[in-house]
């Protein structure tokens, strides 16, 4: 047991080499100033990109903070992408002077997606275009000087600009302050203190602004990994080598996530994300290091060591303790060096989140009781951060984010597009209700082949396909369920066509949804295509009837 302690000291001594800049980051983001404008600023035309989908409750207040910008209003246009909705989302946006266009595509999901096709509708309809691109979130709202904020930074020559990100509902809960406090301390620790350093920033989703050169170059939006954000800085950095620039006076208000499930959901896709960014852009990072660029380490460290030494460290401690019950050592050595390395990065977190919370005090929208007691509960948001980043080795081929949860609403997830399903989106049966959770772990150990995740929202009927000798076994149906489930849930049906030999994966499969549905089925689960099904779930069955492999 002695080897783990070592071992655990070896991993912690890690992370210091690892991350030891970002506590020279703390220095630099308290004492550093950002350096005065040089230039005057300038009036510039500015378009602004919202993305919405089903967003009737929070957009027009994000339009009425635009339309009180100090900024001179005939500067500013507004365009919203009204992204397979099925609400009032796009009569909101036109009534309250955006440019509104509709997108219905379940086939290419995500805001990635969204941003695109918006891009190439303004380039279509206006095509002298503006001077600069505005991006946020429908959730968001905006200080009123923010554009005038941005301007005079943008009018210093940058091409790309990121603000300072607040959130409107800290208080909430320890999950939302989780998420509110790690937005503060990137603003005012990484590109705070990145701007006094110079060099590159990173945008962080929403809040930031490109340049007319950036979107002629892009064509379009083509960033569609599951960090489009991340994947834009990065590209930007490392193929353009562009350095993206901070301005810490203008402040935006972002929503959080307050429920487990959402921050679970929404982690998952972050850390499924870094393992796609890291696969297509490792080597041009690397390449940027050994050329001495700064910025290029800075957002590997972004991506890799956190996860991949939190990842090992749990393999070291879970089989040196197992290995120590069953040689019959002394497992207290093991438990104390478990002991000490949680006590150490508890209060590490600690430290660096009561840093962020005394510097950023007067800017955080909440009492001072919730203020201290979310540097408390900050390391537990950072655990599931971590965890999140390690449960999906390797990345999947594809993972949708949910439909947005807005303080207010009874339903819903948070922050970016939704997926959907092929089927009638209305409400199924309550005895449907925990098909999509019995699911979760009846696919587990499949979901592994074939890479896929599981979720849940609205109904949906599972139709599958494979070509005998052309895939792994079972995987017609998880290419399926990766398709319907992930991110749909409350599954009423799976249909899988005759060809390959899926019976063992379709057995469980049907099984699970035939047991969560309460029907009666065959063992082979032949009877979870059948009528009874479909009239309990009020679905109306698109297309014609599949036979189910025997």
């Amino acid at each position: 047991m002695q080897t783990l302690s070592f071992l655990n000291w070896l991993i912690a001594l890690l992370f210091v080499v690892c991350y030891s800049y970002q506590f020279v980051y703390i220095f630099f983001g308290l004492f550093g100033k950002e350096k005065p404008h040089k230039i005057q600023p300038t009036i510039h035309d500015f378009a602004v990109l919202i993305c919405a989908r089903n967003e009737e409750t929070v957009i027009g207040d994000l339009l009425a903070s635009i339309q009180r910008q100090t900024y001179p209003a005939d500067h500013i246009r507004i365009f919203v992408l009204a992204d397979n909705c099925t609400d009032r989302t796009a009569a909101i946006a036109a009534a309250g002077g955006a440019v509104v266009y509709e997108r219905h595509d379940t086939e290419h999901i995500g805001k990635g997606y969204a941003l695109d096709a918006l891009m190439r509708h303004i380039k279509e309809d206006y095509p002298a275009g503006f001077d600069g691109y505005f991006v946020f979130d429908a959730d968001n709202l905006l200080k009123e000087d923010y554009i005038a904020q941005m301007n005079a930074t943008f009018s210093q020559g940058h091409d790309i600009i990121t603000s300072y990100r607040n959130s409107k509902n800290y208080g909430q809960n320890w999950i939302s302050a989780g998420y509110a406090l790690w937005f503060l301390r990137e603003s005012r620790y990484l590109n705070g203190a990145r701007t006094a350093l110079n060099t590159s920033c990173a945008v962080s989703g929403t809040g930031f602004l490109f340049s007319r050169a950036v979107a002629d170059e892009m064509d379009g939006w083509p960033f569609h990994m599951l960090i489009e954000d991340i994947e834009f800085s990065i590209y930007q950095i490392t193929v353009k080598g562009r350095k993206i620039a901070y301005c810490s006076k203008a402040e935006l208000y972002d929503e959080q996530p307050v429920k487990f499930s959402q921050s679970w959901r929404q982690r998952l896709r972050w850390g499924r994300g870094y393992f796609q960014v890291l696969h297509h852009y490792g080597k041009k990072l690397l390449a940027g290091i050994f050329h001495g660029r700064f910025d290029c380490f800075d957002m590997t460290m972004i991506i890799a060591p956190a996860f991949i030494l939190t990842t090992l460290a749990v393999i070291i401690n879970t089989t040196l303790c197992v290995w120590g019950i069953i040689a019959g050592d002394n497992l207290l050595i093991a438990l104390w060096s478990i002991a000490q390395t949680v006590f150490n990065s508890y209060w590490l977190v600690v430290v660096i989140g009561g840093i962020t919370t005394i510097s950023e005090w007067k800017r955080i929208p909440t009492t001072t009781f919730r203020k201290i007691l979310a540097v408390f509960t900050f390391p537990f948001f950072m655990y599931l951060h971590s965890h999140c980043a390690r449960v999906h080795l390797p990345p999947p081929r594809r993972l949708e984010a949910h439909p947005p949860h807005h303080v207010g609403r009874e339903d819903g997830e948070s922050g970016d597009q939704a997926a959907q399903p092929t089927v009638s989106q209305q409400k199924p049966a309550s005895a449907h209700a925990e098909a999509g959770f019995l699911l979760n772990g009846l696919l587990h150990q499949l979901a592994v082949e074939a890479d896929v995740g599981v979720g849940r929202g609205a109904p949906a009927v599972v139709a599958g396909h494979s070509a005998l000798g052309q895939r792994p076994p079972a995987f017609g149906i998880l290419e399926a369920l990766h398709r319907a489930i992930d991110g749909v849930g409350h599954v009423v049906g799976v249909v899988v066509l005759k060809g390959e030999p899926v019976a063992l994966a379709q057995a469980a499969v049907l099984h699970g949804v035939a047991q969560a549905t309460r029907l009666p089925h065959d063992g082979h689960g032949a009877v979870a295509q059948s009528d009874h099904l479909r009239e309990a779930a009020g679905l109306a069955f698109a297309g014609h009837q599949e036979e189910i492999a025997a």
